[in-house]
C-alpha cells in the first residue's frame, strides 16, 4: 500500500483533486486542500532532490572528462620527448 500512496502518478492524481475510492473502487469521498497541498510539496520536493543529483552526476562526468583530458596532454608532453 506504501509503494502505490508513494507513487508519482497517485500524488499526482491527489493534486489534481480526484475523488477517492476505496479499495473496492466505490466512492469514498473527495481529496481536501491539505492533502492535495500536502501531495504537491512531496512531489516538488521529489522533483527537486532528482534535479540535484543530476546536476552532480553531470559536473561529476565534466570533472572526470577534463581530468582525462589532463592527463592525455600531459602523456603527450611526457611522449614527445
Amino acid at each position: 500500500m506504501r509503494m502505490h500512496t508513494a507513487s508519482a502518478r497517485y500524488l499526482k492524481a491527489l493534486t489534481n483533486g480526484e475523488a477517492r475510492f476505496d479499495l473496492d473502487g466505490n466512492a469514498a469521498g473527495t481529496v481536501t486542500p491539505e492533502q492535495m497541498q500536502q501531495a504537491l510539496d512531496t512531489l516538488r520536493e521529489r522533483f527537486r532532490k532528482g534535479a540535484e543529483q543530476h546536476k552532480a552526476r553531470l559536473l561529476a562526468q565534466q570533472q572526470e572528462q577534463q581530468r582525462q583530458e589532463k592527463l592525455v596532454k600531459l602523456a603527450e608532453k611526457f611522449n614527445a620527448r
